[in-house]
């Protein structure tokens, strides 16, 4: 709730920049810091057609003296919400209280264009104890976080690697090649949000395979062309999550199954092979 009286340093009357103002900024300037919306924070929210009525100006003069001050960085005026920051506010206003400091949060939390709160927090560094401790730990959390991201970009998901190479019958030790084209493959899949999607897929299509009894893809056509954004590899030219579970509602036998699996096994291996 605005304030129902507003005090102002006599020091404002000193101020090099005030002294050379002309007595009609001097008065708007002083309505500005002064005027029944005036918050502690130093934004608030007011219409145009309400300046008119209470500094007796019209319209005209009004925008052109909102656009003075604004070109000279004392103030800001948002379009959208209708709300002015008095840059400089503390500097005639500058109130130590914790109340005060504890209702200036609350303000500054209701200030519907939040880029406005810059403006103040450039200029005086005042503001910057009245910062929202929430607001900071949520920003701690955000750093921490979008750390962990990059991290997370700079180490790709090493037993994933190693499964991958194992199932299309290469060896770390012996395909270091192989192990630097699936490490490439991964880092794209983290740096376009996709590792999960691939995850999901990859072991969709490898029961599928079992399931089905079907030749499972070469290790280059399986990944794709990297020049492509591995947009034709096989690993997303089929929706293996759908497809295996279409298939699982016609379940083999036990016997089946296992009879399926041992004749995998034989294919993975005949596929190693070939691939040497």
């Amino acid at each position: 709730m605005p304030a129902k009286y507003r005090s102002i340093q006599t020091s404002f009357w000193n101020d090099t920049w005030v002294i050379q103002l002309t007595p009609e900024q001097k008065y708007f300037y002083i309505y500005l810091l002064t005027n029944p919306k005036v918050s502690q924070c130093g934004i608030y929210e007011i219409s145009l057609k309400q300046i008119e009525f209470e500094t007796g100006y019209n319209r005209d003069t009004i925008e052109k003296l909102l656009k003075i001050f604004e070109k000279k960085g004392k103030i800001k005026f948002s379009i959208n919400t209708s709300e002015i920051c008095i840059t400089n506010f503390s500097k005639y206003n500058y109130n130590s209280s914790p109340k005060v400091m504890i209702h200036i949060i609350n303000e500054l939390n209701k200030v519907k264009d939040k880029s406005l709160i810059q403006y103040i927090y450039g200029i005086d560094t005042i503001y910057k104890g009245y910062v929202n401790p929430s607001d900071t730990i949520s920003q701690e959390k955000q750093k921490e976080q979008e750390k962990g991201k990059e991290k997370q970009k700079e180490v790709p998901d090493v037993v994933l690697i190693k499964n991958f190479l194992e199932y299309f019958g290469f060896k770390e030790q012996e395909n270091k090649e192989k192990y630097t084209e699936v490490e490439q493959f991964v880092n794209w899949l983290i740096n376009s949000n996709m590792l999960n999607t691939f995850k999901k897929q990859f072991d969709a299509y490898k029961a599928y395979k079992v399931i089905a009894n079907e030749k499972i893809h070469g290790f280059k056509s399986f990944i794709g062309n990297p020049l492509d954004n591995y947009k034709d590899g096989g690993w997303q030219a089929e929706n293996w999550i759908h497809k295996l579970r279409l298939l699982e509602e016609h379940k083999p036998s036990a016997k089946e199954k296992k009879d399926l699996q041992e004749n995998y096994q034989t294919k993975i291996q005949d596929h190693a092979a070939s691939n040497l």
